[in-house]
């Protein structure tokens, strides 16, 4: 059927617009769910909802559709029975292992397979991830059938015994395992996880919008960056972000397994559009590693046929297809890169042709999604050779003074090929009324407004511009500040945002890569409000504070604007030394309290500052990053009385500065010294 939108209501329907993409304004009504080159695949209610172009209905009633086809594909129940008697019948190549549970008290199983899979043996590790989304069906059989070829297989083939005695393969067939009962199981059209929401009276969040963000500094790219058609903070659309980055227990079983390997490479599956793309989903700006991604995904594609027998895959850039953040690939690419070193090659696979192909198309689907998958497993030994590090932040490790010289000891995560040492002096807490221009925050949007203050006559305003629209604004501190255990922060607030679909953020990151949500805004104030966030969670080590707005191309509300800011200075920042080969560093200082940081520098460059690392040198004393020390002369005995909770060294000076004494604490209690 092809025609324009008429205004009637209709069960879900699939239908295609032939449109390019870009040239259309889609309503958040609707859900985009594939792109093509003229093309798109939108899911609608309503006849109304659909862009006027010419359209054609591929499936006039989803659920109908879901019903036709779920006897071709296999149950939650049987695939977990499968799943674990592949194990059992493989015990000396296979290990299951649940990495969490559903909100519905559903396991989300994993299986290693490894020569030895009990033992890591440092080999080249691959994860497969099917089902993110609940009626993308075929991904979990995708997964399910590598469980099972490469088991059976593994003695027999020459070639996939010695890849399984080389490699660690991951293999999780299903992450969203509520989602996939309610869709498949019970026959209701559904894409997300089943947490309930009781405050909305609605279940689910979008799993594969959930994840941290592309982590490389670009708050474009980080989760809950709108862009109306792919991502939202409504909790009832189909593709809802979540509260917060990692806010639901399936993504967050998926990064406490990625936490624990270093993964060459992780495809996770989808359908459906024949497609094999790789970061960057959120910019048409290329990744860093872009030569590596497109040679290796370009071989995926090229060995994966299509549904109709026809050609192969296509292979591109995420963002090719459409743009969008909290996306598994952005940030499992961003995160291994710029916060552990060392990247992982993540790729998506939009399987077949449909969401669920007939059950006679399904053998030649995953046969030759296989093909590709083999490919990964004999290349990912040679492509992690080539893996070219980021210098992620080292971590000082002691400051020892001695004779007015202090020398600062740090330990590189990452080895870089030089380091740069800076000492900051005389941190202070200041409330930052907007009042003047300063250079205590770096934003983008936000501007000094004088429409409203909350005290003097100005504030910091997330201003509302066309440009406002599917971008971020933002306004952060440049430099990291130290924390102790009774630090709070406060400001006051004003906002008017629309309910639920926009919002305001207050976060917080100790690397400036990763953001915490605090709080978040959205709906009116009713005029002021004076928050007060305690930050003991982050007490000893360093942070960055950051105000975002988030606003998708609909209604508008006025924005926030926030005012008397309480932040933590330095009266200045000192560079040490740019060229130190070492990871250890000398210099003289006078006695006085310092906060020491240092970064390295490799082939991609200078990598990230350490937090702040406290020092306090003293004629007699030194004493540095301790906690929880109190010391008290008893000067009837002669001796100094220390409570200390930690294990610390003490070095003891005199007047001239030669070290007289020297003592390790070790853990809780009170040691008296004799002077």
């Amino acid at each position: 059927m092809v025609g324009v939108a008429l205004l009637c209501v209709i069960n879900s329907s699939l239908v295609r617009v032939y449109a390019p993409i870009h040239e259309v304004k889609l309503t958040r009504d609707v859900e985009l769910v594939a792109v093509f080159k003229d093309s798109f695949d939108l899911i609608v209610k309503s006849y109304a909802e659909i862009p006027p172009y010419p359209y054609r209905v591929i499936i006039e009633d989803m659920e109908q559709e879901i019903l036709s086809r779920k006897e071709g594909y296999h149950s939650f129940d049987w695939f977990v029975d499968t799943f674990t008697q592949i194990a059992i019948n493989h015990k000396h190549i296979a290990v299951l292992d649940t990495i969490g549970w559903s909100y519905e008290g559903r396991p989300i199983l994993v299986m290693k397979l490894s020569d030895d899979p009990q033992v890591d043996e440092h080999e080249p590790a691959l994860l497969f991830v099917g089902l993110h989304h609940a009626r993308e069906w075929p991904s979990l059989e995708v997964v399910l059938f590598f469980a099972d070829t490469l088991t059976k297989a593994y003695g027999h083939d020459s070639l996939i015994t010695e890849l399984i005695n080389s490699c660690e393969v991951y293999l999780l067939p299903c992450l969203n395992p509520d989602g996939y009962v309610y869709c498949h199981d019970e026959g209701i059209d559904w894409r997300k996880n089943r947490h309930y929401f009781e405050e909305f009276d609605t279940y689910g969040v979008d799993l594969n919008r959930n994840y941290g963000g592309a982590t490389n500094g670009d708050y474009e790219g980080d989760w809950g960056s709108l862009v109306s058609w792919a991502v939202s903070h409504y909790p009832r659309s189909p593709i809802y972000t979540g509260e917060a980055p990692f806010s639901e227990l399936e993504t967050q079983a998926l990064r406490d397994l990625i936490l624990q390997e270093d993964f060459v490479f992780a495809v996770t599956y989808h359908t459906y559009g024949e497609l094999v793309i790789w970061p960057w989903g959120y910019t048409l700006e290329r990744a860093p590693d872009s030569t590596i991604l497109e040679d290796i995904g370009y071989e995926m594609a090229f060995r994966i046929t299509r549904q109709s027998g026809y050609g192969t895959y296509t292979a591109q850039q995420s963002s090719m297809l459409y743009p969008t953040s909290g996306d598994m690939c952005d940030w499992l690419y961003g995160y291994s890169l710029y916060v552990r070193g060392y990247p992982t090659f993540p790729y998506t696979v939009e399987t077949c042709s449909e969401f669920h192909p007939p059950a006679e198309c399904i053998h030649q689907i995953v046969r030759e999604n296989f093909d590709a998958a083999v490919y990964l497993m004999a290349v990912a030994d040679s492509i992690r050779g080539l893996r070219v590090p980021w210098i992620v932040s080292p971590v000082i490790t002691n400051a020892d003074y001695r004779d007015t010289i202090l020398t600062v000891e740090w330990h590189p995560p990452v080895p870089g090929y030089r380091y740069a040492l800076e000492k900051s002096i005389g941190w202070s807490w200041y409330i930052d009324s907007a009042e003047s221009e300063t250079n205590w925050w770096v934003s983008n949007g936000f501007v000094r407004s004088d429409d409203r203050s909350y005290s003097g006559s100005y504030s910091y305003f997330s201003n509302l511009d066309e440009y406002a629209a599917e971008h971020t604004h933002w306004m952060v501190t440049p430099i990291a500040f130290p924390v102790d255990t009774a630090d709070t922060v406060t400001f006051a607030i004003w906002y008017d945002i629309e309910y639920l679909w926009d919002r305001g953020f207050f976060e917080v990151s100790t690397n400036g890569r990763e953001w915490y949500v605090i709080d978040n805004f959205t709906g009116s104030s009713d005029g002021w409000e004076v928050k007060s966030y305690p930050l003991q969670d982050y007490a000893g080590k360093s942070i960055y504070l950051r105000f975002r707005y988030e606003v998708d191309m609909n209604e508008f509300g006025e924005g926030m604007y926030v005012d008397d800011i309480k932040i933590q200075r330095p009266d200045t920042v000192i560079t040490i030394d740019t060229c130190i080969i070492d990871t250890f560093y000398s210099f003289v200082v006078t006695p006085g309290t310092y906060y020491l940081r240092v970064r390295g520098a490799g082939t991609r460059g200078w990598g990230d500052w350490s937090a702040w690392y406290r020092v306090t040198t003293e004629t007699g004393i030194v004493s540095y990053s301790a906690k929880g020390w109190h010391v008290r002369p008893a000067i009837a005995t002669n001796a100094l009385e220390i409570q200390h909770e930690g294990n610390v060294k003490l070095n003891m000076f005199d007047i001239m500065g030669r070290r007289v004494y020297e003592m390790q604490l070790n853990g809780h209690g009170v040691t008296k010294i004799s002077v």
